[in-house]
């Protein structure tokens, strides 16, 4: 048999000339180094390869041994089982380092610095002193290759790493000891001499030459700073496992048989345990004998946070005298805090090790496992409690099925409203009140203010309305020392979840419509998951202390990122806040301007939420429009007509009557020309008659109503004279919602665009009414042609009707995004009354069939919940889809499409051919083929995808309330408090730009001092630490960081800020400046003050109960926190 030829081995040499007469010459590169041997002889035998060995197992008794020694495993001596140990080996070598953790500390400090500073440097000599890692690519004159080789098997024979002497051989020094070694570039095979010279021990002589021993006794694996180091940044940004990072350097090793390269995994892990919790020490000035403390007196004793540096924090970032702030100004000094869960950084319910705690031991972001838990077993408050709004499942349960198995299911995060961690609490199967509670009462003692006056306190959580009902009972028995803390803070609910809530809530706990918030919308935390879930699939199987280290590890770098970034932040937001707030103070001017004559006793009213005596579950609030009734868009041009109200436009004022009809007709243009753009599409190449046709009878009708433009908008006609040549139906018409706010202003267009958006929003409805008779009567084609169609003849005829109300569905829907985008740009959209509308808003239960298996899982589309008003009984020409009464329009050809596929009944068709038979899973629910997109009016035009049926509902327009016909007075009555729920809402949204703009410039000056204390404390320690090298350089370095970033700060704030906020007398604090400024402002607006704002949702209001109290009823305060009202006066 022949004999099996032996694999060359790919680190050790297979070519290395044993005689020192034939040294090869050195070749050096950065990580390889080449050799070639010079000369090459026959005579020169290669000795054989040498297998890589992980470990030597070095006798304890022995320190300095003069035998060269190997291990028999790939594992560290002190990784290997043993069953007389008591404790599990993480957990020893856990207690051995602790031992020396100061030690380790101190080591850490002094390599800041060198004594060989100013020294020639010597690592360009042959030996390699300093550079003993390299891989070096050797010359195989027998292979005829180059072989890669570690560097210490092609030195001199019995090469070794010299220690304690700076790379020079030591004249005492031990055997070599082959060790593993791990850098960046790979897993090292390499022989190590120890100095025994001194009594420095092995793990001390590896540390001084940046290698971080896997254990402290007999050592045997080290890994090299520089590899943490990389380890560190890459798991930080990319959130790669140690698995895999371990993985991929025995594949950078041998990429080939990485199986023969050891596998350090469980020293790695360990080592990377310990790591990050001596950076966070250091960083923190933990090594300077708690020398930070002196400069930050209220932190918690070890803190190793890293909080937000632009949250106010007593004694560090806010400004004398910021006690003496007005209460109408409290937003400036506000903490705006976001709770959210977590659900992806769960952990299994495994058999972990008992031992294994976190290293942080509560010092940080996440409490002690012991303290959690001695927490969890002492609140009865992990029962299931019921929400306000039942449909909520962040607190009413989870899918239990989903979190089979694990003891954790997620993290309750607190974080403020720049997205730092402040506080994050495990959870197990939903977010119960007592983690709420506790993980508020960790953030609040993060930061904790001495005096008696603390910073207003405003918490977005979207299960607000459940969390606050019993929050003072709760506080009083648990945490009673910050109880008085929540008792004065304001709920909210994050702007986009409250969608999700009933009505009133919206009005109760949306930021929009309480005073001193600034636009704070609370969804900031949901950005932050996208960085951390990632972590889930890591954590979920790690021991708990480990999990608890890993999320905090994350928690800190995150921080710091925001933290360095938060001056740019600022600057962008601050800019937004200038655009915003003077756009949205010129659209609530030139309301007051339009409304002149009833703003002063819209003024009067109380903008204060209240509960509906004779509706417990429905809250009054001056936001708030009555849509039982609304008027037809003939009621309301009727009414215009006849009225005696004057508007004002570029000329002057006008009558209402005047300007009536031809707004109308405007609108009925610009509906035509939309379905006119729908034709063109259909015939690019070559025009049709028809097209032609109706481009004809638009220019006609366009150079007609421009006359009248001229009078009513004379300052437009530079706009008209800029309009590039296009097809007539692609122009614009410039009606005052093709202008922005200040344009609008400028150009006395406000009350032109009042009467527009009260006809849009009729428009609105009525659309929504021919939609839902539209949809009724495709659904009854579809069932007609199943029943009644047979032979090809009738299965076309069919098909033809079908297409032609597909037709007419697609144009309303269009139509409808299309005054729902100018009523938006007109800032009158309520989003809540006209949501976006898609095809599959506009499915519909058949009616016309007998009840089929899987329709009790099924709900009608978004169309048929609407909430606003619809309309009864269409006229003639609403029925054609034209609500303008657009005659002329009507001769436009319904667009033909391809039929679609549908399902009736079991039968699927397509056109006249039968296909397979399928269950009932699906239904003939229309579905656009794009995502929609609230800003392209125009929708795909073939429909042929079908969802199943346990994903079907039911369109909101079918849930859409029925118009009717309304009386001059309901007509008046219904104009008028739409003109106030317009007014009311347009001084709310300015007033938070408003208020969001003086936050921003209270954050740049709270960042600023915040990095000017950082910098002097930590000019301070290395004053302190002077004789300390390493101390003073690290010292230094961070005093220099701090200073930069306060400079870069201070100048982003003088780019952006408000110039008249920018400069202060002596003495006077922002808030002083604040008051001047809003005086100049408010010389815009004339009128008395306005009546306080209680909002009910605060203890001293009795909390929301949403129980009603009889009129007149004074508060009473029930501190059980069972039964709480408040004045509805």
């Amino acid at each position: 048999m022949a004999k099996k030829k032996k694999r060359p081995a790919v680190l050790d040499s297979s070519d290395i000339i044993n005689s020192s007469e034939h040294h090869p010459m050195l070749i050096l590169d950065t990580d390889t180094t080449h050799f070639q041997k010079q000369p090459f002889t026959s005579a020169n035998t290669p000795r054989p390869p040498r297998a890589i060995i992980t470990e030597h197992v070095e006798p304890r008794n022995e320190q300095h041994s003069h035998s060269s020694e190997r291990a028999p495993e790939s594992l560290d001596s002190e990784f290997i089982a043993d069953t007389e140990k008591t404790r599990t080996q993480r957990a020893q070598l856990l207690a051995e380092y602790s031992e020396n953790f100061t030690l380790v500390a101190r080591l850490l400090m002094a390599k800041e610095a060198d004594i060989r500073i100013g020294s020639v440097c010597v690592c360009n000599q042959a030996a390699h002193v300093h550079q003993p890692l390299h891989w070096a690519h050797v010359w195989s004159e027998a292979h005829g290759y180059f072989t890669r080789q570690d560097i210490s098997t092609v030195l001199l024979e019995g090469y070794s790493i010299p220690l304690g002497h700076d790379g020079s051989p030591c004249p005492k020094a031990s055997e070599p000891l082959l060790m593993t070694i791990v850098a960046v570039n790979g897993i090292h095979a390499t022989q190590v001499s120890f100095c025994q010279c001194a009594n420095n021990s092995r793990w001390r002589q590896l540390f001084d030459i940046d290698l971080f021993p896997a254990t402290i006794t007999q050592p045997q694996t080290a890994f090299t700073f520089e590899l943490l180091r990389h380890w560190t940044v890459l798991n930080l940004q990319s959130k790669v496992t140690a698995h895999h990072y371990v993985a991929a350097l025995r594949r950078q090793t041998d990429n080939v048989f990485t199986g023969n390269v050891p596998d350090i995994s469980r020293q790695f892990r360990f080592i990377t345990r310990i790591w990050p919790l001596f950076l966070a020490e250091k960083r923190s000035g933990y090594f300077y004998d708690q020398g930070m403390k002196e400069a930050f007196p209220l932190w918690p004793v070890d803190d190793l946070r890293t909080g937000c540096f632009v949250c106010p924090e007593d004694r560090v970032n806010m400004e004398s005298g910021w006690e003496r702030t007005p209460d109408h100004l409290r937003h400036i000094h506000s903490q705006r805090w976001v709770v959210d869960g977590n659900m992806k950084s769960g952990n299994f319910d495994k058999n972990n090790d008992p031992d294994d705690g976190s290293l942080f031991s509560g010092r940080a972001y996440m409490p002690s496992e012991q303290e959690f838990d001695h927490y969890q077993r002492t609140v009865p408050q992990l029962q299931k409690e019921k929400t306000t709004c039942n449909h909520l499942k962040v607190a009413n349960g989870a899918d239990t099925a989903k979190y089979k198995n694990q003891r954790i299911s997620g993290n309750l995060h607190i974080q403020c409203d720049h997205g730092v961690v402040l506080s994050s609490v495990d959870i197990t199967l939903g977010e119960r009140l007592a983690i709420y509670d506790y993980a508020l009462n960790l953030a609040i003692n993060a930061r904790p203010f001495a005096g008696s006056k603390r910073p207003d306190l405003v918490i977005s959580y979207d299960n607000t309305c459940g969390a606050v009902a019993n929050v003072h009972a709760r506080w009083q028995k648990h945490f009673p020392d910050n109880s008085r803390i929540i008792n004065n803070a304001r709920f909210t609910i994050p702007a986009c979840h409250v969608r999700n809530h009933v009505e009133g809530c919206d009005y109760l706990y949306c930021y929009q419509y309480k005073p001193n918030t600034g636009h704070f919308h609370g969804e900031t935390v949901e950005a932050t998951w996208a960085v951390f879930n990632p972590l889930g699939g890591a954590v979920l199987q790690m021991n708990p202390g480990h999990r608890i280290d890993t999320l905090i590890i994350h928690y800190s770098d995150w921080n710091w990122r925001k933290a360095v970034g938060a001056s740019h932040q600022l600057q962008k937001d601050l800019d937004e806040a200038k655009i915003q707030y003077v756009s949205k103070r010129d659209h609530y001017a030139g309301l007051c301007d339009i409304f002149e004559s009833r703003v002063l006793v819209w003024n009067s009213w109380d903008r204060s939420p209240k509960i509906d005596p004779k509706k417990k579950k429905t809250v009054l609030s001056v936001y708030s429009h009555n849509n039982e009734k609304a008027p037809t868009m003939k009621s309301l041009v009727d009414h215009l007509m006849s009225s005696e109200e004057l508007v004002a436009t570029s000329n002057g004022t006008v009558k209402a009557g005047s300007i009536a009809g031809w707004l109308k007709e405007g609108l009925a243009i610009v509906q035509f020309q939309s379905r006119v753009q729908r034709l063109a599409q259909t015939c690019k190449e070559k025009p049709t008659q028809q097209l032609r046709s109706n481009r004809t009878t638009l220019t006609t009708r366009i150079a007609k109503w421009r006359k009248l433009q001229a009078q009513y908008m004379p300052s437009t006609a530079p706009y008209l004279a800029q309009q590039v040549s296009k097809e007539v139906e692609n122009k614009s018409l410039l009606l005052p919602s093709d202008f922005t706010a200040s344009e609008r202003l400028r150009h006395h267009l406000v009350g032109l665009a009042t009467k527009q958006a009260q006809m849009l929003e009729i428009a609105l409805g009525d659309l929504v009414q021919m939609l839902q008779t539209t949809v009724k009567t495709l659904s009854a084609a579809y069932e007609r042609k199943h029943k009644h169609a047979r032979g090809q003849d009738a299965n076309t005829r069919a098909n033809e009707g079908i297409r032609t109300i597909e037709s007419k569905r697609n144009n309303l829907v269009s139509e409808y995004r299309l005054f729902r985008l100018q009523l938006q740009a007109l800032d009158s959209l309520d989003t809540a009354k006209w949501p976006t509308l898609s095809i599959q808003d506009t499915y519909r239960k058949p009616t016309e069939k007998r009840r089929s298996p899987g329709d009790s899982r099924m709900m009608d589309g978004t169309l048929w919940r609407m909430s606003s008003a619809g309309r009864g009984n269409a006229q003639a020409e609403i029925a054609s889809g034209l609500i303008f009464g657009n005659r002329a329009a009507e001769a436009v050809d319904e667009i033909r499409v391809e039929e679609p596929v549908f399902d009736s009944s079991s039968v699927k068709y397509r056109g006249t051919q039968m296909t397979s038979r399928q269950s009932r899973t699906s239904s003939n629910v229309p579905q656009d083929s794009t995502v929609e997109k609230d800003d392209t009016p125009n929708i795909p035009e073939t429909v042929d995808v079908y969802p199943s049926a346990t994903e079907t509902k039911e369109g909101w327009i079918w849930h859409h309330g029925s118009l009717k016909n309304m009386s001059p007075f309901e007509l008046e009555k219904w104009e008028d408090k739409s003109d106030s729920v317009q007014w009311f809402r347009a001084e709310a949204d300015m007033e938070r730009w408003q208020e969001q703009l003086e936050i921003k410039h209270a954050e740049f000056l709270r960042l600023i001092t915040s990095f000017t204390k950082h910098r002097d404390a930590w000019d301070l320690l290395a004053k302190r630490y002077s004789t300390l090298p390493g101390h003073l350089a690290y010292a230094q370095e961070h005093r220099d960081l701090f200073d930069s970033l306060r400079v870069d700060a201070q100048e982003r704030y003088q780019q952006s800020a408000v110039s008249f906020l920018l400069y202060r007398d002596s003495g006077e604090t922002l808030a002083d400046r604040i008051v001047r400024w809003r005086r100049e402002e408010e010389k815009w607006f004339k009128w008395a003050t306005r009546p306080p704002f209680n909002d009910p949702t605060l203890f001293k209001h009795g909390g929301d109960t949403r129980v009603p109290v009889s009129s007149g009823e004074t508060d009473t305060v029930d501190l059980a926190g069972v039964k709480r009202k408040f004045d509805l006066v």
